[in-house]
């Protein structure tokens, strides 16, 4: 909370955070020769949290820099717990490191952003040989446009979700699908309704 105080006559204006069974108070502009140093505000995460990440920041480059597949900025970061209860995360030691913003790049289209995810989600657990392998299996032709691979992972996380035994893998397709509908993408025919509609 914000409070106001005065040091020798002088008044200055800071915030009250809750820490422990006290209270820290930061003026800025003010600071004590034996102040405790800023890092010792902040503690470990609690047991049974996620205690970190990888941060990727600005535009992925895959689509329109095939050879840089990357963001500009790439970090693995650590959460702690402030003073204020919030999580935080150390990002980098100064601003030199991170990258400047640059020109802007050009805005990705629907297809290329598709394109992504379907490459993140075959990468954590193959969702596009997943559905290759179910066309194949079943004599169908094989998925390429991003409707027929919206097709099989709707079609394989219904499956999954009804015999209940890898929950956590249903979940991931019906996300990876959930956005690629948000993209404005439909599933396309099942391939045997195409099939008995051509008959």
């Amino acid at each position: 909370m914000d409070i106001q105080i005065e040091i020798n006559g002088e008044p200055y204006t800071g915030k009250a955070y809750k820490a422990g069974n006290g209270i820290i108070i930061h003026l800025p502009g003010v600071q004590a020769p034996n102040a405790a140093p800023f890092e010792s505000l902040f503690q470990a995460m609690p047991d049974g949290k996620m205690s970190g990440g990888f941060l990727e920041v600005g535009e992925w480059k895959a689509m329109k820099e095939p050879s840089r597949q990357e963001y500009p900025f790439e970090t693995q970061v650590n959460f702690v717990v402030g003073p204020d209860s919030k999580v935080w995360a150390l990002v980098c030691d100064s601003l030199d490191e991170l990258p400047e913003i640059g020109d802007p790049l050009p805005q990705a289209s629907s297809e290329e952003i598709a394109r992504r995810i379907l490459n993140e989600a075959e990468e954590a657990y193959g969702a596009t040989s997943m559905a290759k392998e179910r066309a194949a299996c079943s004599g169908w032709p094989e998925p390429k446009l991003v409707p027929e691979m919206l097709f099989w992972i709707e079609d394989e996380a219904s499956v999954q979700e009804e015999i209940a035994e890898e929950p956590a893998y249903a979940r991931a397709l019906r996300g990876v699908a959930n956005e690629l509908r948000a993209l404005g993408f439909e599933p396309s025919p099942a391939p045997w309704a195409v099939s008995q509609a051509r008959q």
